[in-house]
């Protein structure tokens, strides 16, 4: 599955996801999901949120009650991080 230049993401409570999701703008997550996230805007994880995997992203808010699991890249230069993170497991 996978989501490219929409408006804004919102992943709605009750439903799950699994795969890849990339957005050039902000996202919202209240649902479960599993895979890699790239957010290049502000993503925000409601309190229903349940997020495992990879989670890049400009800014990150997680509201109190939501759970993370796995591995955040988060700022201004987070994309470029992800990317030399992926190249260097990789390559060893």
């Amino acid at each position: 599955m996978g989501i490219d230049g929409a408006e804004k993401m919102s992943l709605m409570p009750g439903c799950e996801l699994r795969g890849e999701i990339f957005t050039q703008r902000d996202g919202w997550v209240g649902c479960r999901f599993f895979g890699t996230m790239v957010v290049k805007g502000r993503l925000v994880l409601s309190p229903s949120a349940e997020v495992q995997g990879v989670l890049v992203a400009g800014s990150i808010d997680v509201e109190q009650g939501a759970r993370v699991e796995g591995i955040c890249f988060v700022g201004p230069h987070g994309i470029e991080e992800w990317k030399r993170y992926l190249e260097t497991r990789s390559a060893g």
